[in-house]
């Protein structure tokens, strides 16, 4: 499996848009403290203008590799 961190670009095994890792949890929940389970990644992506956020599986991403082209935006 993929070594994932805070930050990654990352995107689904199946397809879809380049996300970013905000979050992982690699610990188990207590009650009332986190509400998802070790392992996974709390990701954020843009749908036009708008935000999105969602909680994946780590087995489900893999690492977006983004082509150096030398240039400056």
């Amino acid at each position: 499996m993929d070594e994932f961190a805070q930050g990654d670009v990352v995107e689904l095994k199946s397809g879809g848009p380049r996300m970013t890792i905000q979050e992982i949890s690699s610990w188990r929940p207590t009650l009332g403290r986190h509400d998802y389970p070790a392992d996974q990644a709390k990701c954020y992506w843009f749908d036009g203008n708008e935000i999105k956020e969602a909680i994946f599986q780590l087995q489900s991403l893999k690492k977006v590799i983004e082509a150096n082209t030398g240039s400056i935006a």
